[in-house]
């Protein structure tokens, strides 16, 4: 589902790796203590 406060990418990587991005309003800390991944979102090549 959309995440009103973030983007879907960012509300599944979330999920995805408890680990990391604890959330919007803490977007800061994640940064602060090297907890914020970012999600790039990786193509297959035919």
């Amino acid at each position: 589902h959309d995440d009103p406060a973030g983007d879907v990418a960012f509300h599944y990587l979330h999920h995805a790796t408890f680990e990391c991005n604890y959330g919007i309003p803490l977007i800061n800390f994640d940064r602060l203590f090297d907890t914020y991944k970012e999600f790039v979102k990786k193509t297959v090549d035919k």
